[in-house]
C-alpha cells in the first residue's frame, strides 16, 4: 500500500492519531493518490472537518486540485459544508473558480441540492448566471454553457431553482445546445417535476424554446407520456402546439406514436392539426379509437380523399370550401383547385391565390408561371420556422406551378379594424418582427413588406408571407442595405398597425412620424421611438431581433417594474456621482427637453412632501435628478401599502401614475442602459429576445 493510500484510508476511518503519526514520519501532507486525491481533499470529501483543520495546520495547500481540476473549495460545495466554504474563501479561494469541466462551487451545490451551501455562495457573491466554460473541442460538440439553474432544474431540486431565480438567475439563458432551464427540466425523466416546470414558467421561461434537435418542452413532455406536464404546458399563453422538430415531427405525431389517446385528445382539443401521417400511424397501431379521434378533428386516412363527414376548419372561407368540395374537379397531382373568381382569395402580379384542397386539406394555392421557382426555393427553407407562412407542398401542370400554403383567415389589411387593444398590437407586431428575423436568419430579405402580405389565422396570430420578391442576402453586394430596407418598411408597418390603419402604409416615402403617430395613439412615445429607429439609416440596431428589447413591446407593469429595478441599483440609491450610470442618467444636456425635467414640481406635492418626511431624520431629500426620480418611484412602490389613505387616493395605481406623469422616462432610461452595455441588460424584461439572443450565441460558437 502506498503512502497516499495509507493516509487517505486513515482519514476516511476518521483516525486522527494515525494521520498525525504518518505526517510526523515524513508522509507529505500534499501527497497525491489515485485521480489526484490529496489528504485534504479526502478529508473534505469524507466530511472530516477536524482532520481538515489538522492538515491545514500541518501545511496542506488549500488550493491543490484533483486531476479533474476540482479544488477544496468546490469539493466543500459538493458535500454542502458551509464552514469549509467560509474557511477556503478566507484562504484565497475564488468564489467563481472552475474545475477542468467548467463546474463552479455554485453549480455543484445546485446539482447536489445543497441548499445551505448554495445560499451561502450566493450571499457571498457567486455569479448565478455563470456558464460552464469548456475547451474548443467540447464547444465544437456543443458541450458546456450550462448554468447552476439548469443543473437544479435537471435534477428536480425545486427549492434550489426558487433560490437561484430569487437571486436573479436568468431563466431563459441557454447552454451550447440551445437548451434553457425549462428544457433541462425534461432531460432526466426520473427527476422531472411538474412543480419545477410550473415555477420556471411562472418566472418567465420561454415555453417555445427549442433544443438542438428542434424539440420544444411540449414535444419532450409528450414523448415522456407525462399527461400532467402536457396539461401544464398547454395552459401557457402563446404556446405553439404545431411546432415541428428537426425530424419533422409534432407533439401530436409523438403522442400517436406512443399510442397515447388521452394526450392526443388533449392536443387536438387545444388546436393540434392532424395530418394523414397521424392517421396512418394510428392505423399501424391497430388503435381504431385513436383513428376515429383524429378523423373527428379533420384527419384523413388517405390524405388525398376528403372524408364524408368533413367540416371546414376555416370560418372565413368555410362556405366557399364546402362548394368547392361539392364541385367535381380533376386533381392536379394531389391538388384540387378550380380557377374561378368565386374561389380567388387575392390578386397577385402573376396568377392569383385560390382556395384548394391539397392531400385532402384545405389550403391557399398560389399560381406562378412554370419554371419560376425562386419563391419555391425560399418556401422550402421555411418549413421549420414558426412565424412565416406554412408551406404545405407543390404541384405543377403544363403551364403553371401551384404553391400550396396553409389557409389563413385574412390578411392584415382586412383584419386591422378587428384589433382590440394594445396587447394585441404588441403580440401581432412581435410575431411580424420574429418572422422577418427568421427570414433574415435563413439568408433572405423580403423586399415587399406590406399589410396584404401579413396573414392572420383564426386565433389572430400573424404570419409573414409572399416571398416572390425575396432575394438571397449572400447574392447581394449590399447585404446591410437590404436588411435596413426591410427595417424601414417594418417601421411603416408599425405605424400602420398602431394607428389601426389610419396612417396609410407608404414604405418608400419619408414622413413625419410625430404627425403620422398622434398623441391619441396608446403608448405613442414608445411607438414613435421604435418607428424612428427602424426608419433611421444610421440605426445602431444591426438586426430585427434587437428591436424586440424595445419598451414598445413591454407591458405597462413591466415598464414600471423596470423603472423600479433601475431605481434599486446601488449607484442610484447611494448617489454614486462618479459612476457611469449616475452620470449618464443625469446628463442635463439630454434631459432638458424631457417631461421629467424637472420632476419635483410635476408630481403631486403632498406625495413628494410625504416621501421627504420619510427621510427627514436623515435629512436626505429627493433632488430634481433622474436618478432620484427613479429612487422615488422605487421607494414609493415598495412602501405604497404603508401610505396613508389620502396619499393612496392621490396616486391610485402607482404604475399608471408614473407612466402618465412621465411618458418618455421609460424610453430614456432604456436607451441609457442599452448604451452602457450588457451589464444592465438584466433589467430588460422581454424573454423572447433573451431566447433568440442565446440561440444566436450558440450558433456563432460563443460560450
Amino acid at each position: 500500500m502506498s503512502n497516499a493510500e495509507e493516509i487517505n484510508g486513515f482519514i476516511k476511518e476518521n483516525d486522527k492519531q494515525k494521520v498525525q503519526r504518518l505526517l510526523e514520519q515524513g508522509t507529505s501532507v500534499n501527497i497525491k493518490g489515485s485521480s489526484g486525491w490529496t489528504p485534504l481533499l479526502t478529508a473534505i470529501g469524507s466530511k472530516k472537518e477536524a482532520i481538515v483543520q489538522l492538515l491545514l495546520e500541518q501545511g496542506a495547500d488549500p488550493h491543490l486540485r484533483k486531476d479533474n481540476g476540482c479544488s477544496p473549495f468546490i469539493l466543500a460545495a459538493i458535500v454542502g459544508n458551509t464552514n469549509l466554504l467560509a474557511l477556503f474563501l478566507e484562504k484565497g479561494a475564488d468564489i467563481n473558480e472552475m474545475d477542468n469541466n467548467g463546474f463552479t462551487a455554485l453549480m455543484e451545490a445546485a446539482w447536489y441540492g445543497n441548499e445551505n451551501a448554495l445560499t451561502y455562495l450566493l450571499e457571498n457573491g457567486a455569479d448565478a448566471n455563470l456558464k460552464r466554460v469548456v475547451n474548443k473541442e467540447q464547444k465544437s460538440l456543443h458541450k458546456g454553457g450550462a448554468t447552476a439553474l439548469m443543473d437544479a432544474a435537471k435534477r428536480g431540486h425545486e427549492n434550489i431553482v426558487q433560490i437561484l431565480i430569487n437571486h436573479k438567475a436568468n431563466v431563459n439563458d441557454c447552454d451550447n445546445q440551445g437548451r434553457s432551464a425549462l428544457l433541462h427540466a425534461f432531460s432526466q425523466p426520473m427527476n422531472t417535476k411538474v412543480s419545477v416546470i410550473r415555477f420556471l414558467l411562472n418566472s418567465g421561461a420561454e415555453v417555445n424554446v427549442k433544443d438542438q434537435d428542434g424539440k420544444t418542452s411540449l414535444i419532450h413532455a409528450v414523448k415522456m407520456n407525462q399527461l400532467d406536464l402536457v396539461m401544464c404546458l398547454l395552459e401557457q399563453n402563446g404556446i405553439e402546439i404545431n411546432t415541428i422538430d428537426n425530424a419533422g415531427k409534432t407533439a401530436l405525431l409523438k403522442a400517436v406514436e406512443n399510442n397515447n389517446y388521452e394526450i392526443a385528445k388533449l392536443l387536438l382539443e387545444k388546436g393540434a392539426k392532424p395530418e394523414c401521417e397521424h392517421v396512418k400511424e394510428a392505423e399501424r397501431k391497430y388503435n381504431q379509437k385513436l383513428v376515429e379521434l383524429l378523423c373527428q378533428y379533420g384527419g384523413t386516412p388517405t390524405g388525398d380523399r376528403i372524408p364524408d363527414n368533413w367540416k371546414p376548419h376555416s370560418e372565413h372561407w368555410g362556405e366557399k370550401l364546402k362548394r368547392l368540395n361539392e364541385t367535381h374537379r380533376p386533381l392536379i397531382g394531389r391538388l384540387k383547385i378550380f380557377i374561378d373568381k368565386e374561389y380567388k382569395i387575392q390578386e397577385t402580379s402573376h396568377g392569383g391565390i385560390y382556395l384548394g384542397f391539397y392531400k385532402g386539406k384545405e389550403v391557399a394555392v398560389k399560381r406562378v408561371p412554370k419554371g419560376n421557382n425562386k419563391e419555391l426555393v425560399c418556401l422550402e427553407q421555411l418549413r421549420k420556422n414558426n412565424h412565416l407562412v406554412r408551406y404545405c407542398g407543390y404541384e405543377e401542370d403544363s403551364s403553371c406551378s401551384y404553391l400550396c400554403l396553409f389557409l389563413y383567415e385574412r390578411n392584415l389589411e382586412e383584419h386591422i379594424s378587428n384589433i382590440k387593444d394594445v396587447t394585441e398590437i404588441q403580440d401581432m407586431l412581435q410575431s411580424i418582427f420574429l418572422g422577418l428575423h427568421e427570414l433574415h436568419e435563413i439568408g433572405f430579405c423580403h423586399r415587399d413588406l406590406h399589410p396584404s402580405n401579413i396573414l392572420i389565422d383564426h386565433e389572430g396570430k400573424a404570419y409573414l408571407a409572399d416571398f416572390s420578391g425575396s432575394l438571397k442576402l449572400e447574392d447581394s453586394e449590399d447585404k446591410e442595405g437590404l436588411i435596413k430596407s426591410d427595417m424601414k418598411a417594418l417601421g411603416n408597418l408599425v405605424l400602420y398597425v398602431v394607428t389601426r390603419g389610419t396612417a396609410c402604409f407608404q414604405p418608400d416615402r419619408e414622413r413625419d412620424v410625430t404627425e403620422a403617430c398622434p398623441d391619441s395613439v396608446e403608448d405613442f412615445i414608445e411607438a414613435r421611438d421604435l418607428v424612428n429607429k427602424l426608419m433611421s439609416p444610421d440605426t445602431e440596431y444591426s438586426s430585427v431581433i434587437d428591436f424586440l428589447n424595445h419598451p414598445f413591446f413591454w407591458s405597462h407593469t413591466s415598464r414600471y417594474k423596470f423603472l423600479q429595478d433601475v431605481g434599486n441599483e446601488n449607484d442610484v440609491k447611494m448617489r454614486t456621482e462618479d459612476s457611469a450610470l449616475f452620470r449618464t442618467l443625469n446628463d442635463s444636456h439630454v434631459t432638458m427637453t424631457k417631461t421629467f425635467h424637472p420632476w419635483g414640481c410635476k408630481v403631486d406635492q403632498e406625495v413628494l412632501n410625504d416621501m421627504n418626511r420619510f427621510h427627514s431624520k436623515k435629512k436626505i431629500y429627493y433632488q430634481d435628478t433622474v436618478t432620484d426620480l427613479l429612487k422615488f418611484i422605487r421607494n414609493l412602490g415598495a412602501h405604497f401599502d404603508e401610505k396613508k389613505t389620502e396619499i393612496k387616493e392621490i396616486i391610485g395605481d402607482p404604475c399608471q401614475y408614473f407612466l402618465k406623469k412621465f411618458p418618455d422616462l421609460t424610453v430614456y432610461v432604456y436607451e441609457t442602459l442599452r448604451h452602457l452595455g450588457k451589464g444592465y441588460i438584466k433589467h430588460f424584461p422581454n424573454p423572447v429576445v433573451l431566447f433568440y439572443n442565446c440561440m444566436q450565441l450558440n450558433n456563432s460558437g460563443m460560450t
